[in-house]
């Protein structure tokens, strides 16, 4: 089955380059926009999601079962949401928030995310008792502005540089320095 994605006002990336989508609104493999493009929304199915520095996205991006990745500069203008796969903002800009079911957040250093963020608590038993739960980093002079709701157990890491709104069903871990500990650190210090 051919790809299709639903960009609107793509900017080529190079003269001859460029996304034409070939039916509205769904991929079933990974997508990849080119630094400083235009769409309106990019939504994809299966597969990983990545827009290049300095995109600006009209509307949202969403992905079903897939991680997305904003590079430094992006501005997505609408809501981040995926259901499974790992988000990460390099210094980008969410203007409506972020919603996920059992993606990991990572929110890193410069970035700025209106909106809150949700993780939704599962329907139905699609997860299974075993899985992990969320891991949410909030990085360095990174901001998040309206509430952090969390319908489920996550691991929430808050840098003490950052900004956030309220937090509700979640205690921050504080962190110092660019990143938090890795999880095997952060478990073995709970166990002792």
């Amino acid at each position: 089955m051919p790809s299709s994605i639903g960009l609107s006002g793509i900017r080529p990336i190079a003269p001859g380059y460029g996304l034409v989508p070939v039916r509205p609104s769904r991929v079933l493999r990974g997508i990849g926009v080119g630094e400083q493009s235009k769409a309106g929304s990019i939504e994809t199915v299966n597969g990983t999601l990545k827009v290049g520095a300095g995109s600006q996205i009209a509307n949202g991006v969403s992905a079903v079962n897939g991680s997305i990745s904003l590079a430094k500069g992006v501005t997505v203008a609408g809501k981040l949401q995926n259901v499974n796969g790992k988000m990460t903002l390099e210094a980008a800009h969410v203007g409506a928030g972020i919603e996920t079911t059992n993606g990991d957040i990572d929110i890193r250093a410069g970035s700025r995310v209106q909106g809150g963020i949700v993780v939704e608590k599962p329907h139905g038993n699609w997860f299974g008792s075993k899985r992990k739960p969320p891991t949410i980093v909030i990085g360095p002079d990174a901001i998040v502005e309206g509430e952090l709701r969390f319908e489920q157990p996550v691991t929430l890491y808050v840098s003490n540089r950052a900004k956030t709104g309220a937090i509700s069903g979640a205690t921050a871990i504080p962190f110092s320095g660019d990143a938090p500990p890795s999880l095997e650190q952060a478990h073995e210090s709970v166990e002792r």
